[in-house]
């Protein structure tokens, strides 16, 4: 066999490689998939916010570009240059409303069934979640963060506006461990876990985004004022990302 066909063919088995890690990754369990079908819409405008700045979730209500999120690895917060994502066990999607994203919706199984574990009004991830495909879409949850990780690359690129309060733009993976390592080691140092609000970034990295720099400016202003997860679904949910409690 030629060199010039033995070539052609790697690169052929590469990209079938690529494109199953890809279809894996990217499928989306029947059930989870049903409940982002029926259940998880009524149960959202079946709650009852008495809060005057609720967002309002009625009308022809759909969730859409339904995805699986991960989260950074145990090593990652250690510096450790391995894997740097692990599964959360659960799948966030878009919701519409006449076509216009008014927010997302987030399911889990903590008992094997699927359940509502928050829904929120944050827009421009919904509207990320409907437009982008192909990447792993991992969530940092002391800032509120979700990025798109491309994995062949090896690079974050922020997903919401909370992302814009650590990674400015897209920036190469060892940039964006550098930072969330300095972050949670500050939190340590200073006492505290680095958990939601506990720890501003104490640097931000990558290039300028493409999203809106106003929302980023205006979190940093205001200490890291979150949108993610301000409804909360009934189940008690607290998310499992917190680095220090395991540091």
């Amino acid at each position: 066999m030629s060199r010039t066909l033995t070539t052609a063919l790697s690169v052929v088995l590469a990209l079938g490689a690529a494109s199953a890690a890809a279809a894996e990754e990217s499928e989306v369990p029947d059930d989870v998939a049903e409940a982002f079908a029926g259940p998880v819409i009524e149960e959202i405008q079946g709650d009852e916010l008495t809060d005057e700045d609720a967002p309002d979730f009625s009308g022809n209500l759909r969730a859409v570009a339904v995805q699986p999120i991960f989260m950074f690895d145990e090593n990652f917060y250690e510096g450790v240059p391995d894997e740097p994502l692990t599964e959360t066990g659960e799948w966030i999607a878009a919701l519409v409303r006449d076509d216009t994203v008014i927010g997302t919706a987030t399911v889990w199984k903590p008992s094997g069934v699927v359940e509502v574990a928050g829904y929120d009004n944050d827009a421009p991830l919904g509207n990320e979640l409907r437009s982008e495909s192909g990447k792993a879409l991992v969530r940092d949850e002391p800032v509120g963060a979700y990025y798109w990780y491309d994995r062949p690359n090896q690079t974050f690129t922020p997903a919401n506006d909370p992302a814009l309060v650590q990674v400015a733009g897209p920036a190469p993976l060892k940039d964006v461990q550098a930072a969330v390592v300095e972050r949670t080691r500050a939190a340590q140092a200073d006492g505290r876990d680095d958990v939601v609000g506990g720890q501003s970034p104490t640097q931000v990295v990558g290039g300028r985004s493409w999203l809106p720099l106003v929302g980023g400016l205006a979190l940093l202003a205001g200490g890291l004022a979150l949108l993610a997860h301000f409804w909360r679904g009934r189940t008690g949910h607290t998310e499992s990302s917190s680095p220090a409690s395991g540091a």
